[in-house]
């Protein structure tokens, strides 16, 4: 079923919720620039696996990616199967630490509309940096 059928006078083809950004010209063609924050890909966490999935995925669909951790890389900014792996904060969930990883990579990246994708729970992201 094409996606014009599966959603009926949608001719982007966007599913509800969809901003249709990601449909657009521009990103299709040379990707966005994703900060993923979450566990570290290579640790045995559901949300380590998950972020290995994902990460994978993305990077083959031609956008920008780098993993921001919250567990399994402290000290020093790595690299995971050719992607950009920024450390651990202090803080207990890098909530002190992630959103300026966000501007270090969009800046470095030079990326259109940049992304910051959470696999973790939000609720624990607070403070004025988060603005």
């Amino acid at each position: 079923m094409t996606n014009a059928r599966r959603h009926k006078g949608n001719p982007s083809g966007a599913t509800a919720g969809d901003s249709g950004a990601a449909h657009s010209s521009a990103h299709s063609s040379a990707g966005r620039s994703i900060l993923w924050a979450s566990n570290s890909p290579y640790v045995g966490t559901g949300y380590g696996t998950q972020t290995a999935q994902v990460a994978r995925r993305l990077a083959k669909h031609g956008h920008q990616v780098a993993l921001a951790s919250n567990y399994g890389l402290e000290g020093a900014v790595s690299s995971w199967e050719g992607l950009k792996h920024f450390p651990r904060g202090f803080d207990m969930h890098s909530n002190d630490i992630i959103p300026a990883h966000f501007h270090a990579w969009s800046g470095e990246t030079g990326g259109v509309d940049p992304l910051l994708i959470t696999l973790y729970d939000v609720w624990v992201y607070q403070g004025k940096q988060w603005d």
